[in-house]
């Protein structure tokens, strides 16, 4: 796999994740010993010193790039990273969802990702991130997939401490399979970034969507007294 650190893009001043993320959610696979599963939703966390404060644990494992980094710190979590030891890079693509290829079973939320990881390879949390060298290994690896054409849905990521944050809402989080079966949080905010990001693929939205959100309306809904939700109603109504 290219090396993802080097796929990073600068659009409109701001970083751009994108060419990453159609690799990761279009074109892989993730293979868990024997089982194979979809890469359905993952947040980017990076740190350079042109994108400062942005939440990312700045863990050793995360200043090399196409590794893995299990998480030390809250609930658990597992990371693909794309990090630059020699820039001073650090970068982590949390992988949110993932969705089986033989059962369709989507697994949620990214505690819930890592615990399903844990009990197919039958490991301690503590056990796995000694056994991750190199983003193939012979328990965890990504494989090359062609086969899918799936529309990229981008939105805030989730559970971020709000203060001191400049990048709290930015587009940073990436989801395919938007489908009503697909029980993802925050699923207005996402289809209401995506239509923002992509006002010219309105059509093609609504129908990944399979239903239709008044903007105006879901703005409205949203608690203004809260700093991110004020953060949100900006971006969508600049």
């Amino acid at each position: 796999m290219s090396n993802l650190n080097k796929m990073i893009k600068i659009k409109d001043n701001e970083y751009d994740f994108s060419s990453i993320a159609e690799l990761l959610l279009n074109n892989s696979i993730l293979k868990i010993a024997e089982e194979s599963f979809y890469i359905t939703e993952i947040e980017f966390y990076f740190y350079s010193n042109n994108h400062s404060n942005c939440s990312i644990h700045k863990s050793e494992y995360q200043l090399f790039s196409n590794t893995w980094y299990v998480h030390t710190k809250g609930r658990g979590g597992l990371d693909i990273t794309f990090g630059n030891k020699d820039k001073k890079e650090f970068g982590g693509i949390l992988i949110r969802g993932i969705k089986s290829v033989t059962t369709n079973q989507y697994i949620d939320g990214p505690t819930n990702v890592l615990k399903h990881i844990l009990k197919i390879l039958d490991l301690e949390r503590k056990e796995l991130q000694p056994l991750l060298l190199g983003i193939n290994t012979s328990i965890i690896k990504i494989i090359k997939n062609d086969n899918k054409d799936n529309f990229l849905f981008q939105g805030p990521r989730i559970g971020l401490v709000q203060e001191h944050n400049e990048y709290l809402v930015s587009p940073y989080r990436y989801i395919i399979d938007a489908t009503t079966n697909h029980k993802f949080k925050e699923k207005s905010n996402v289809y209401c970034y995506s239509m923002k990001l992509n006002e010219n693929q309105k059509s093609c939205i609504e129908d990944e969507f399979s239903y239709k959100l008044d903007t105006a309306k879901y703005i409205a809904s949203l608690d203004k007294k809260n700093s991110r939700n004020k953060m949100i109603i900006n971006f969508l109504e600049s």
